[in-house]
């Protein structure tokens, strides 16, 4: 059986509070027309031969995009809720908008302090106002309604990623990850299966694989590197899926022992202990 099969879940009753403020379910995944839009939808303005002419809209108001009503804003791109400006993300393979489309109405948006963002104080900013779908100008240019984050990934990012510069994992202790994921926090030293690349819900299950290793297998058996080439193999499967090279692994290093070497000195090729300035 593969150690994958009793992997316990992530304990995801204790995070719910957090999960209910950092992380946007994924949108539905049926087929839609792609002239009918709602509020919050993202349209991508696809141009592969002028790239600095690409851009992501959100949708603001109106349904359908063929009877020229159709209210749009500039989205802004962001991961997790580090900053209370990121409007839409990529989550594997989906694409979604995050923020409130309503703000582009009232033409405000409340912002927590940069310099404090824990702290009740914000403050407000004015925000432009919608304004109407543009329309492909060459044959070049195309409309893209409610893009999946494959398509994203490679045409608006060019196969990089923003938040783990293309390697596919992380450190979940470093660089503001509790301020960003904050139920994917964990000990440096680690890493974590990028929640961007690969989707919130698989980093999820990564950690979970990562602290059942820790927790529940010694480092030196057999069911520690079982799991190990089963979680190896877990994330070079979704990478698959997901059209991203498979990653190469090297075996968790062992602690190496303290006390081997005497304090204050160390023994010579003769066996005589050396003294040591500190």
């Amino acid at each position: 059986m593969s150690m994958l099969d009793s992997v316990p879940p992530p304990s995801i009753k204790a995070l719910d509070s957090l999960m209910a403020n950092n992380e946007t379910p994924p949108p539905e995944t049926e087929q839609k027309d792609d002239n009918i839009v709602a509020p919050g939808d993202l349209i991508f303005l696809h141009c592969p031969t002028d790239t600095t002419r690409q851009k992501m809209f959100v949708v603001v108001s109106g349904t359908d995009i063929s009877s020229g009503t159709v209210l749009v804003a500039d989205a802004v791109f962001g991961v997790g809720d580090q900053e209370a400006d990121h409007r839409w993300t990529l989550d594997g393979e989906h694409c979604y908008y995050q923020g409130d489309v309503n703000e582009y109405i009232t033409h405000e948006r409340e912002v927590y302090s940069r310099e404090n963002p824990r702290t009740p104080g914000h403050m407000r900013v004015e925000l432009p106002a919608p304004f109407p779908l543009p329309l492909a100008k060459s044959p070049e240019e195309t409309l893209v309604v409610r893009p999946g984050g494959i398509l994203i990934r490679e045409e608006y990012f060019f196969g990089d990623c923003m938040f783990c510069d293309g390697s596919g994992t992380f450190c979940p202790g470093c660089g503001g990850v509790w301020l960003s994921f904050p139920y994917l926090f964990m000990s440096c030293g680690e890493l974590l299966a990028c929640p961007v690349c690969h989707g919130q819900s698989f980093a999820r299950t990564d950690k979970g694989m990562l602290q059942y290793m820790e927790y529940h297998c010694k480092p030196d058996s057999e069911e520690f590197a079982q799991a190990w080439e089963d979680r190896c193999a877990m994330v070079n499967e979704r990478r698959e899926e997901l059209g991203l090279p498979a990653m190469e692994w090297e075996e968790p290093e062992e602690e190496e022992e303290e006390g081997k070497e005497g304090e204050g000195g160390k023994e010579d090729e003769g066996g005589k202990e050396e003294d040591v300035e500190v």
